[in-house]
């Protein structure tokens, strides 16, 4: 009896884990055809907005 709840709390981590990860293209969110602010760096994207002198976060 412990090998079967071993076994069947294994297989639903298991199940969930799959889940997490492939969700996102099993049923992709309407939210993500919606765009962004262009970026100001290649490399930064946006950051300095939240993160500058007069940023958000300040």
């Amino acid at each position: 009896m412990t090998i079967s709840f071993a076994l069947a709390s294994f297989g639903a981590i298991f199940v969930w884990m799959l889940w997490k990860v492939f969700r996102h293209y099993i049923l992709p969110s309407p939210l993500d055809s919606i765009p962004g602010p262009p970026r100001q760096s290649f490399l930064l994207g946006n950051m300095a907005i939240f993160l500058g002198r007069k940023g958000i976060f300040r």
